[in-house]
């Protein structure tokens, strides 16, 4: 069994919460056991799917370690992945294997799973502030904003970039299912 990255069952919950967030954000699905059916990760199995990966088995282990524990051994992922592959590549034994490895390794980081308290509430406010609600929501934004940067590179007229403007957040609009931004209002000239 590893060192617990936790400093109680309230603070473990808080993590996988956050963690089970970001499988549904990164679109992982958990397969707990070898013969069961992968579904959309829910609390209870990513529950499992962390007491397993320490070692524990089942959750109700883990929170009988938990009420039992030593002071917690945090992750900190800032020092670089290649110092946790060890970690990721625990959790990755759980998914499909056409799982790509920097989607559960963004995971991890994104939920600040493992993380002291500092680092974890660090990126839940990056979280809170993601107007994405999924990974293909945000690589279509990289796209648009990608065309942007291209469409202004060289020197257009204010019109033009007004319209190539207005043409970006009707797009950023359309993939957030927002409503599009109405076009500015303007007099005509009484001449």
């Amino acid at each position: 069994m590893e060192d617990l990255r936790f400093a109680g069952v309230e603070e473990a919950l808080l993590h996988i919460a956050a963690l089970d967030d970001r499988f549904i954000y990164y679109e992982l699905t958990v397969s707990i056991a070898a013969n069961d059916v992968s579904e959309t990760s829910s609390f209870s199995r990513t529950c499992e799917l962390v007491a397993q990966v320490f070692g524990y088995g089942e959750w109700k282990n883990m929170e009988i370690a938990l009420l039992e524990s030593l002071p917690p051994a945090y992750i900190y992922f800032d020092e670089g992945l290649g110092q946790h592959d060890s970690t990721i590549n625990r959790f990755l034994r759980f998914f499909r294997q056409d799982v790509e490895y920097w989607r559960v390794a963004n995971a991890l980081r994104t939920a600040g799973f493992g993380a002291c308290p500092k680092v974890f509430d660090k990126q839940r406010a990056m979280r809170e502030t993601n107007p994405c609600k999924s990974i293909h929501q945000e690589l279509e934004l990289r796209v648009v904003q990608l065309g942007f940067r291209r469409a202004t590179r060289y020197r257009t007229t204010d019109k033009e970039l007004a319209e190539i403007i207005r043409a970006r957040d009707e797009a950023v609009a359309e993939i957030l299912g927002r409503k599009p931004l109405r076009r500015p209002y303007r007099r005509l000239s009484r001449s």
